[in-house]
């Protein structure tokens, strides 16, 4: 819960409205999140689900997967029914310890095509941790988007 807090923390620094599936198992995370889910999808039932979503401009821009709270492939069904997807920022949040899991599940052809497909990127928890803590996050927008584009290939090799 605490990983999933901070991303509505920073989300909102950064002026996006938050959506958490679990807003209701925390204080703190209904004082941040959406208490009504804004955009109206065909499924947005499964939408709703991501652990947290970053919306602006009623469109939304990223989705965070948070590992000890879904599992990999239902991160990636979840994803699958946002309209446009191609344009959202998709990152699996995992505890370092857990790459191996997902080094596994990229043996499996579907699970390793929704991936590299969709472009998801991969967090570790101490990742989320060390932003957060950063007094000036505006640049987190950029330094985030490359940060991980560099290092997911090199985390899974």
């Amino acid at each position: 819960m605490k990983i999933i807090t901070l991303l509505a923390e920073m989300g909102k620094k950064l002026g996006f409205d938050i959506w958490c599936a679990d807003r209701n198992r925390s204080e703190k995370l209904r004082e941040i999140c959406l208490n009504k889910f804004p955009l109206d999808f065909e499924r947005s039932e499964r939408i709703k689900q991501i652990d947290v979503i970053w919306i602006k401009d009623n469109q939304i821009k990223y989705i965070y997967e948070v590992e000890n709270s879904t599992a990999f492939v239902e991160a990636l069904k979840r994803a699958t029914n946002i309209p446009e997807r191609t344009k959202v920022e998709k990152i699996i949040v995992l505890p370092r310890d857990r790459i191996s899991l997902l080094k596994d599940k990229m043996q499996e052809p579907m699970f390793i095509d929704y991936f590299n497909k969709d472009s998801w990127k991969i967090m570790f928890y101490e990742d989320v941790m060390r932003y957060s803590k950063k007094r000036d996050i505006k640049d987190f927008d950029k330094s985030f988007k490359e940060k991980l584009t560099e290092e997911t290939q090199s985390k899974l090799s």
